[in-house]
C-alpha cells in the first residue's frame, strides 16, 4: 500500500477545492441559513454551486440540519483525518439516536421485517429514512460521480488534482484521468481512477465524500477485492495515515521441483502492532496473490541478473554526458522503476521491482 503524504501540495490544494466544493453543495441542499436566517454561500460571486440550480432537500429532520449546518462540525466531516471523522460519525448517529450502535443497525436493517418487534420496526425505519436523506445531500453518486468533467466540480477534477497516478492499494494499474473530445467538441468522460470508501458508504453514508474517506484505487482493488469489507483504523492500514513502505518487503523463491517461481511479500515492524497491521491489511488486500499473477515481469527482473554488467549503468551514464542523466532517471529509463518512494505511484510495480532489484544487487543505495 503506498502513502498519501498530506503536506504534499498537490494532495493539500485537492483537499482545499474539495472542501470549498462539498461544503457549498451541502449548504445549497439543506438550505443551510446564518444566524439572521440569511442563505448562506461561499462568497464567491462565480461560485457555480451557490448560484446554481441545485434543489435543496425538503423536511430535513433538525437534528440532521443542526449537525450539518454546523461549520465546525462541517469542516471536520469533510476534511477531518480518519480518526477524526469516525468520531463525527459516532457523534452524529448518536446525537440522532440516543445510545445508538451500529451492531444494533446492521442486525436490525438485515433482519426480515416479519422477525422484528414493534420498536425494531420503528427504529428501522427511522434508521432507514436517515440514510435516505444523508444519501440525498450528501450526493456521491447523484452529483459527485455523476458530474462531467466540465461541471463545477466532479469526481474527475478530484483525480486530477490528487495526480496519484497508480492504484494506492495495490500499485500494478495506472489509475490517471483523461477527458475525451466527442465529435461535436464537447469534452467527455473517458478514464479516472475509483475512490474506494475506507469506511464503507452503505454503513457510513455521513462519511461518503469526506476526503480523506475517499482512495484513489483500480476497479480491482476497490470492488473486487476491498468492496465492502469493514476496516478499522485500530487494525488496519489507511494510506493517508500510515507510511508503511519500508516495512513491507518483496521477494521471490524458486521452486526447484516444478521449476517456478513465487513472489512473496511480508511487513516486518518492531511495532509488533503495527506489523499485525500491516500483514492484516496485506493479506485481506490479496497482494501477494495479485503478484503472483505477474510472472513475466518477475522473470524479466531475473533476466536483467544474469546480463546485467557492474559497469553497465556507469557506461551508459558516461555514453551521453550532455544528457546529465540523475541515477533516479537512469534508473527509470533501464529498468521502468522509481528510485524515491514517494514516487513510486508515478509507474506501477515501482514497490516491486526496487525491491527485486534490491535484492539481487542490481540497486545499491
Amino acid at each position: 500500500m503506498l502513502y498519501l503524504d498530506k503536506t504534499k501540495p498537490d494532495i493539500r490544494f485537492a483537499m482545499e477545492e474539495h472542501f470549498k466544493n462539498v461544503k457549498c453543495l451541502i449548504w445549497k441542499k439543506i438550505d443551510a441559513k446564518d444566524h439572521l436566517g440569511v442563505s448562506r454561500s461561499c462568497g464567491n460571486s462565480k461560485c457555480s454551486i451557490c448560484s446554481g440550480k441545485i434543489e435543496s432537500i425538503k423536511n430535513i429532520p433538525e437534528k440532521v440540519l443542526s449537525f450539518l449546518n454546523d461549520d465546525i462540525f462541517l469542516e471536520m466531516l469533510i476534511c477531518g483525518s480518519p480518526a477524526d471523522i469516525q468520531s463525527i460519525d459516532e457523534e452524529f448517529w448518536n446525537h440522532i439516536y440516543p445510545g445508538f450502535q451500529y451492531q444494533d443497525w446492521f442486525d436490525i436493517i438485515n433482519k426480515d421485517d416479519k422477525k422484528l418487534k414493534e420498536d425494531e420496526k420503528t427504529f428501522k425505519s427511522l434508521i432507514k429514512g436517515t440514510i435516505l436523506t444523508l444519501n440525498n445531500i450528501i450526493a456521491y453518486k447523484g452529483w459527485f460521480v455523476a458530474n462531467e468533467p466540465t461541471s463545477y466540480y466532479s469526481a474527475y477534477h478530484l483525480a486530477t488534482y490528487l495526480n496519484i497516478r497508480s492504484c494506492v492499494y495495490c500499485n500494478r494499474s495506472f489509475i490517471v484521468s483523461q477527458f475525451k473530445t466527442e465529435v461535436n467538441g464537447k469534452i467527455g468522460k473517458l478514464i479516472r481512477p475509483q475512490f474506494d470508501h475506507w469506511f464503507p458508504q452503505e454503513k457510513y453514508p455521513l462519511l461518503a465524500l469526506s476526503f480523506y474517506n475517499l482512495i484513489p484505487s483500480c476497479s480491482i482493488c476497490n470492488s473486487s477485492v476491498k468492496g465492502r469489507k469493514q476496516f478499522s483504523l485500530s487494525e488496519y492500514i489507511h494510506p493517508y495515515e500510515d507510511d508503511i513502505l519500508d516495512s513491507v518487503m518483496f521477494s521471490y523463491t524458486h521452486i526447484a521441483s516444478i521449476d517456478s517461481l513465487k513472489v512473496e511479500l511480508t511487513g516486518v515492524n518492531n511495532d509488533p502492532d503495527l506489523e499485525g497491521r500491516i500483514n492484516r491489511t496485506l493479506k485481506d488486500f490479496y497482494i501477494e496473490e495479485m503478484y503472483n499473477s505477474h510472472q513475466p515481469e518477475l522473470k524479466d527482473l531475473l533476466t536483467i541478473k544474469q546480463t546485467y554488467s557492474e559497469n553497465y549503468l556507469k557506461n551508459l551514464k558516461e555514453s551521453f554526458p550532455d544528457a546529465n542523466l540523475t541515477d533516479n532517471e537512469i534508473y527509470r529509463l533501464v529498468f521502468g522503476v522509481e528510485l524515491d518512494s514517494s514516487d513510486f505511484h508515478k509507474r506501477p510495480f515501482s514497490k516491486f521491482k526496487y525491491d527485486i532489484l534490491k535484492e539481487l544487487g542490481i540497486i545499491q543505495l
